[in-house]
């Protein structure tokens, strides 16, 4: 029997998918809602038998483990990514491994603290605003000089612009903040429906398993 030997050249490849449960809700990249039943990406580097009446067979194929990339989406990032189409964006993914190497964990995202900070830097800027003309007043009062007309018009001005954007500033964040908090819970929607079908799965395969294992042998009884 000849030898079985394996080749292998950087364009040989395997790729698989699967759905796996983290046992607790996981920060995923690009998305504002963690989830437990991420679907999960991998990239293998492949070698293949140089027997000619193995080549035409799948097992002829092996995969180099681990993978050399890996990657991780929540559902709703999954169906995107399979509906989306061509899109110059793409879709966001975490990605876990590199190079068969551990990336670093996720930085988890708070559609509260950004925008707890937004409206914070937003209300500097306009306390900014309010001191440099305070600071004109008390040194014109401090000089002993009277403001004319056109300082008075200056100043009326500048007021008017740092209230004005700070208002539009502070309805534009409230809007945004809006639409992501509508976002997310469409999301979260999403993420639990996907978990709830996941467990379901899981528990329908399992009682098939159980009935099976429980049913009584035909050819015992005859």
């Amino acid at each position: 029997m000849a030898e079985v030997k394996e080749i292998q050249k950087d364009y040989m490849g395997k790729i698989s998918w699967n759905r796996i449960n983290c046992g607790g809700s996981v920060p995923m990249f690009g998305s504002d809602i963690k989830t437990n039943t991420p679907v999960c990406i991998s990239i293998y580097e492949a070698s293949e038998s140089t027997l000619p009446e193995e080549r035409c067979m799948d097992h002829a194929i092996t995969t180099k483990h681990p993978p050399i990339m890996q990657i991780e989406m929540t559902p709703v990032q999954w169906a995107e990514f399979l509906t989306s189409g061509c899109i110059d964006d793409g879709v966001p993914c975490t990605i876990t491994r590199r190079d068969g190497k551990r990336t670093s964990p996720v930085v988890p995202r708070s559609i509260e603290k950004d925008y707890n900070q937004l409206v914070s830097n937003k209300f500097v800027a306009f306390q900014a605003g309010l001191a440099s003309i305070e600071k004109k007043i008390r040194d014109t009062l401090e000089s002993g000089k009277t403001l004319g007309k056109n300082d008075m018009r200056d100043l009326l001005r500048e007021l008017s612009t740092t209230r004005v954007n700070t208002v539009e500033n502070l309805k534009f964040a409230s809007h945004c903040f809006q639409e992501d908090m509508a976002k997310a819970v469409v999301k979260a929607k999403a993420e639990v429906n996907a978990y709830a079908e996941t467990r379901l799965g899981a528990t329908g395969i399992k009682c098939l398993t159980n009935e099976t294992e429980d049913a009584p042998d035909d050819t015992e009884a005859s």
